[in-house]
């Protein structure tokens, strides 16, 4: 892939079709091994499979954060929801010692040569407090 191109990553829910509907321009097993790669990373997250009749249903995919928008988009698309993906949900009323987060992300340690999920988590709980979502 040349590093001058960029993927288009849609900003609600999508399947591979969809993604490559939007970045026409690139081979479509580029876009699977980029996929693969940020699923590794919990940048995105599979959050379902759309059921199609004959053959493999199709993978739903989202970036991260999921929100519970993201769920009931999938639900709309009739989507066997995978009730294991992590839902990135705040509350104003929620005191978090944002120290505290800093600090456990120092403690966890990198797991298998990819990010352990408790670093994302928290990584994302500090975006929302300062308002990056």
């Amino acid at each position: 892939m040349k590093k001058d191109k960029k993927i288009n990553w849609p900003k609600s829910t999508f399947t591979i079709d969809n993604l490559q509907e939007l970045n026409p321009e690139f081979v479509n097993i580029t876009l699977r091994v980029k996929l693969r790669e940020l699923l590794d990373k919990y940048e995105i997250e599979e959050i379902g499979s759309i059921p199609n009749g004959k053959g493999r249903p199709k993978k739903l995919f989202v970036k991260h954060p999921v929100t519970e928008k993201h769920i009931e988009e999938a639900k709309l698309k009739n989507a066997n929801i995978n009730y294991s993906v992590n839902i990135t949900v705040a509350s104003v009323n929620d005191k978090i010692n944002r120290e505290i987060i800093l600090n456990n992300n120092k403690n966890l340690s990198r797991k298998g040569g990819s990010l352990n999920k408790s670093i994302i988590l928290n990584k994302n709980v500090i975006d929302v407090l300062d308002g990056n979502y």
